[in-house]
Order: structure tokens, then sequence, then C-alpha cells
């Protein structure tokens, strides 16, 4: 294969910016992953790169605060085989690394943070996360998770767009509102949640609007596959929790003292079956039990939220997911089983965690995409208090050294992928 004029003969060029955009790549990179313009080798003589001073690799500031959201490569599974991709290329078959949004990670603070992937079997990830905190721990953060609905249009982007505009939501008006004056968590998250399917309809473009005889503004009903998410967010404030979802993305809370608590109820064909007195298990294999009953966008049901606020009853982790995880360890039990494995193997950081039940979905199968957000409560688990001989099944070896600190790059706020249409007859999830 020839390669582009300007690179190398290893096939890769070095860590040069973009002279398009003055984005500054992974240093395998031959295309910018913020414009696509091909990277030179080196700049031209007296040449800066357009629109800064400086050039980074974090995303521009987000947060109220000025702190930086940034989105970290991980050791990635290859959807082809199976093994791992590092330097751009699988080291089994030699398959090229997909899109950044194929896999990402978000780290606003040590002690919250999340991981999203593709999956094994999905062309693209569908999922979102947004995040946000402070950086004292336990202090104040954000945690909001969205799966698209591979059925609609769009719903990598409406998935995007929806996480990312309950975060700011929440993030801002937290911050800004006195402490007299605050709205309580659960009226943030409902505003958070309208904000969230307000910013869906913008991104896809699904619904058009006509006016009345009297000059009102009307919303013209949009057609069947309108693109469409789950949500499910945390607002965390000191000790105090406050969660609520939409679909079937999920929050968990793992106590260090081996309380294990499913915090949500789905909106899901499963939970009605689940109401009729079917059990979790028989209700979650059957053939429509992901079929969702509610969800984000121009034409969601209701964005009345239920939320559930609770005091944190001691160490352990607050956990958000989707289903590419969940679908593998749905009970709390079998969630805490994977956590404790994970701490008896050295794993006690949130990113650490939230990677190694990524990798260990991808190796239940990866059938889905896979996003989980993992906030932190108390010190580093004691592991001597972990009853021997609790191993979960299947469970995946810890990260090796080095694999969280891979280059950063950036993951534009526009990033988004073309997704295949689907007119389903209802909200069918993957």
């Amino acid at each position: 294969m020839n390669m582009p004029e300007g690179v190398g003969s290893s096939g890769f060029t070095e860590a040069v910016p973009c002279i398009s955009c003055g984005v500054l790549p992974i240093p395998q990179n031959a295309w910018c992953p913020e414009c696509g313009a091909l990277l030179p080798t080196q700049l031209p003589e007296g040449h800066r790169p357009p629109g800064a001073s400086s050039v980074t690799t974090a995303l521009p500031p987000s947060n109220t605060d000025g702190s930086d959201e940034t989105v970290h490569r991980l050791e990635t599974i290859c959807p082809s085989c199976q093994g791992i991709i590092e330097t751009g290329y699988c080291l089994r078959c030699g398959a090229a690394e997909g899109p950044l949004r194929d896999h990402f990670q978000q780290v606003p603070a040590v002690w919250l943070a999340g991981v999203s992937d593709r999956g094994i079997r999905h062309h693209r990830n569908e999922d979102a996360l947004a995040l946000a905190a402070d950086p004292v721990p336990c202090s104040y953060g954000v945690m909001v998770v969205c799966d698209g609905v591979s059925s609609s249009e769009a719903s990598d982007i409406a998935s995007m767009a929806a996480a990312r505009a309950a975060r700011d939501l929440l993030d801002e008006r937290r911050r800004s509102a006195s402490s007299r004056r605050a709205p309580s968590s659960s009226m943030l998250l409902q505003q958070a949640v309208e904000s969230a399917n307000d910013a869906v309809i913008r991104a896809t473009g699904d619904s058009e609007t006509s006016h009345t005889d009297d000059g009102a503004a009307a919303q013209i009903p949009p057609t069947s596959g309108a693109a469409a998410c789950t949500f499910v967010a945390a607002l965390i404030d000191q000790d105090a929790v406050t969660v609520a979802n939409i679909g079937d993305s999920r929050a968990y809370w793992i106590g260090d003292d081996a309380d294990a608590r499913l915090l949500t109820v789905d909106d899901s064909m499963a939970q009605v079956r689940m109401a009729m007195g079917v059990d979790r298990e028989t209700a979650e294999s059957e053939p429509q039990a992901h079929a969702i009953t509610r969800w984000l966008g121009a034409d969601a049901p209701d964005l009345m939220l239920t939320p559930r606020s609770f005091q944190v009853p001691g160490d352990g982790w607050l956990i958000l997911c989707s289903d590419g995880l969940w679908n593998y360890a749905s009970a709390p039990e079998h969630l805490l089983t994977l956590v404790q494995e994970a701490a008896l193997a050295g794993i006690h950081e949130p990113r650490d965690l939230a990677a190694h039940l990524t990798r260990w979905a991808c190796v239940q199968g990866g059938h889905d995409n896979i996003t989980v957000a993992a906030a932190r409560f108390g010190p580093r688990q004691d592991v001597s208090a972990i009853m021997p001989g609790s191993a979960a099944r299947d469970a995946v070896p810890p990260p090796a050294s080095g694999t969280m600190n891979a280059p950063v790059t950036a993951l534009s706020d526009d990033a988004t992928d073309p997704l295949h249409v689907k007119d389903p007859a209802a909200r069918q999830g993957d």
C-alpha cells in the first residue's frame, strides 16, 4: 500500500500540530482526528497552528470552574478477533483502530471517571458519557450515561447531545445557585432531562415548528424512527446522592460492606413482566425484554422522572452503566462480585474499575456498546474484608502496567458518526 505524501516510511507521522485546525494528535495518526486533514511530518518554518497560541490535547474548558474535560485513549479490544489494539492496529490480526468515539474515557477528578466502548458486535458506539466533578473527593459530581436506541435514526448523535446537555445544566445551575436558593437535586434532574430532550431534538432535526392561529408555536409530530436514547443521571452533593432514569440505563450502589443495590427501575418490557410476578432472570431473557417503554427524543412519551435520593451509607461505589454491562451482570449481587474481584486484583481507582468492567463485558461477548461511570466514596477498599471464594465468573485480569497512561486525544463536542436508519414499530433496544 502506498502511503500518502508526507507520511513517514513507518506509516505514521510524528506528533505535529495539524496545520488546518491546530489540534495535536497522538503520534501514530496520519490524519487529524479533529478536522480530517492530512498531518505533516513537520510544521513549515514560521507556521503557527490557527486559533491558538499554544497547542493542547485537552478539550476546551466546559465546566464553569474552568477545569478541563479530557478524553484518554485506552487499550482497546479488536472487534474482529478480540486481540489487543496498540499504536493504532491490532497486534493479532492487524486491523486498524476505529474512530475516537469507539473507545474513550473521561476523568474529571480522581474520584470520578467513566469509560465508553463500542463493544465487539456493533459497528459504532451509540452510547454516550458526560461527567463533571470538583477535585475534592465526594464533594460535588455529575454523572450522565445515555444509550442510543439503535432502531432509531442518528441515535449516536442523540445520546451524546443528551448526555452533554444534561451534564452542563446540572453542573452550571448547581454551581451558580446560592445556598439559600439552590434548587433541590430532584428539581435539577428534572430540568436536566428536559434540557437533554431538547438537545436531542435540536441535534437531530427531528421536530419541525409550526404556528397556531394565535401565533403560538406548535410542534409537528415527528416521523416514526426519530432519534432516541435512554438516560440515567446522578447528582452527588457531599454524602447525598440523587439518581433518576428514563429507559433501561441503570445506577447501582456497591458498598464495601457487601451492600449492593439497584437504584433505578427500568422502563422496559422486562420490568413490566417483573411487575406481573415473573422473576428477573426469566423476564430479562425473553425476546422483547429490551424493548423500552420510555425514552428521550421528539416522540418521547413523557419526561417525568421519579428521582431517588439517599445518604451514602458508607464506603463504596456509585456505578452508572448502559445495558452493555448489565446484560452480563444484572443482579446487584453479581456486580458486587465483579467489583470485589477487581479490588482483589489491585484495581482501586474509578477509571481503572470502569475500564475493568468494560473489558469484562467485552470478554463476555460485547454484544452491545458498553458504558460505565464510577464514583468512589471513601478510601481504598480493605481487601482483607472480602470473603475468599467470591471470584466473579470469567473475570478478566487487571490492566497491564502503563495501560491507563495512554496518550490523551481530543473528542470534539460536535463529534458524531452517521447511523443506519431503521423504522421501528416500537423502541426496540439492542
